[in-house]
């Protein structure tokens, strides 16, 4: 809430569908109602109710829900990719994303290169798929400190609200070209 209220931001936060926390991912050939479904209605939702500038409209995502953030912008066959200027994740890696059949949430094959911040702890065990993610991204035309933000901080499985400006810190200056 500071973080939004100091950014004069809108917060949407949809809870995953699926059970145990887990998020409802489209079908094999991404169709079929899901939970992204359920993001793309929120982001629509709140474009409808109040004044927001569309080319700036960012994802964060915390372990779960920042693999679904990393499918929404690098997975081609996902029809709701284009609703975000930057995303962050915390706690998360793409080797959780939905296994699809063909290229899927990988960044060498992203329909477009959307901003993207990595924040890990370092005794979380996703950290080795974090460090391995942030290679990718540089490997795919990433840039380190610019496009890819990438921070690895004292503790495990977690994020804070310093965890939460910084993603907001990053996003922020993004927008999407018309």
């Amino acid at each position: 809430a500071p973080a939004a209220d100091a950014g004069r931001a809108i917060v949407l936060a949809p809870v995953a569908g699926g059970s145990q926390g887990g998020w409802l991912a489209p079908d094999v050939d991404g169709s079929g109602p899901s939970d992204y479904d359920v993001v793309a209605a929120a982001i629509a939702d709140a474009a409808s109710a109040y004044n927001i500038d569309r080319l700036r409209v960012y994802g964060w995502g915390y372990s779960a829900g920042g693999a679904v953030m990393h499918d929404l912008n690098l997975t081609p066959l996902n029809q709701h990719y284009q609703a975000f200027s930057a995303y962050a994740v915390t706690a998360a890696a793409r080797v959780q994303c939905v296994d699809y059949i063909g290229p899927y949430c990988d960044p060498a094959t992203a329909p477009v290169r959307v901003p993207v911040a990595i924040r890990i702890g370092q005794s979380d065990s996703l950290l080795p798929y974090a460090q391995a993610d942030r290679a990718a991204f540089l490997a795919a035309g990433w840039t380190a400190g610019d496009t890819l933000g990438y921070a690895e901080f004292a503790g495990g499985h977690v994020y804070d609200a310093a965890g939460i400006a910084a993603a907001w810190a990053f996003l922020c200056p993004f927008r999407r070209d018309p």
